[in-house]
């Protein structure tokens, strides 16, 4: 049990330094496409990673899927707010659709008995 810990301590450490060292040593006009994607991805994970623990610890969803499945949808919308202005889309209506979404998605997940 503690050896897995320690792996997934250093796997979180390595995510969360990885991000900030991508952002400040690429030039995103020098890279090619696949990798303009990476810091989308990345985000998403330090995000999921952050909501879940948060959920789990404050003891807000006992359930480690559920954990999962709402930190999903919470880490989601960030991550999609930032894409949507990266391709200069984002107006009003999306933040507030996609704030609705998520909000109603999580309350769903957080009630829902069906899902272990």
């Amino acid at each position: 049990m503690k050896q897995q810990n320690i792996k997934h301590g250093f796997l979180y450490g390595l995510v969360f330094i990885s991000l900030p060292m991508f952002i400040f040593l690429t030039n995103p006009n020098s890279l090619p496409l696949p990798l303009l994607i990476l810091p989308f991805f990345l985000l998403f994970i330090c995000l999921f990673m952050v909501i879940k623990i948060s959920l789990l610890k404050l003891g807000v969803i006992r359930s480690t899927r559920k954990a999962s499945i709402a930190s999903g949808v919470a880490a989601s919308l960030p991550v999609l707010l930032l894409i949507f202005q990266t391709v200069h889309q984002l107006s009003v209506i999306d933040v507030l659709v996609s704030v609705c979404l998520a909000t109603l998605t999580t309350i769903y997940i957080t009630k829902t008995d069906f899902i272990r």
